[in-house]
This record gives structure tokens, sequence and C-alpha cells, in this order.
């Protein structure tokens, strides 16, 4: 089957789960409100964890695909404070016009590989 994604709608991944907290990736391939259509927005969501708010540090890596080179990543780090149900992150994560041309987006696959 395959899947429609909206360019408004947000993709998740697949849940990560470190000593009692369950966390996932929200990513809005077209950007997110004003940004739309220009920027990658990739954020954090904390979806289960302790009953209080909590700062967690927390990093974002894209990788570079043609090259395969580490240097090349986009890494993005930070602390906020979180509680369960609560994103963090970046609304301008990279230019959508530049992620192909750049090296992150893999033209074949249509995909990017975030960490």
């Amino acid at each position: 089957m395959e899947q429609v994604i909206h360019a408004a709608a947000p993709v998740y991944s697949g849940a990560l789960h470190v000593h009692g907290l369950c966390w996932r990736l929200k990513v809005y391939p077209d950007g997110n409100g004003v940004v739309r259509g220009n920027y990658l927005s990739v954020f954090l969501e904390l979806t289960a964890g302790l009953p209080e708010t909590s700062k967690y540090e927390y990093r974002v890596e894209m990788l570079h695909q043609v090259s395969r080179d580490p240097s090349k990543n986009i890494v993005r780090e930070f602390a906020s404070d979180f509680e369960v149900g609560e994103c963090w992150g970046y609304n301008r994560f990279f230019r959508l016009d530049l992620l192909a041309s750049e090296g992150y987006l893999n033209p074949d696959t249509d995909t990017l590989i975030l960490r």
C-alpha cells in the first residue's frame, strides 16, 4: 500500500526508548508554519516519561548521503525542558531547495536519513 504524504502533515519516526522515556522525531517534509515550502522542519517529541517537566539535552543529525562523510552531516544540539507530549526542535532545520544539491536527499529513493 502506498503512503500518501500531505505537504502540511508531519511524518513520525519509530519510537526510541531510553531509560524509561519514549521519544520520536516529528518531521515536516515541506516545513511547518511560516517556513512551509522553504525549510525542512524537524522536532523531537517526548511521548512517554516522567510526570514532571525535565531538562534534556538532545541532538538531531542529518546524514550526508552522497559522500557518507560524517564531517558533512548537519548536526543540531540543544537542551530544552520537556514534558510528555511536548516537542522542541527546528522550524528551519535545512533549506528544502538545497537538500538534493547539497547531497542530503537521495533522489533515487526520495529519502533523508535523520538520527
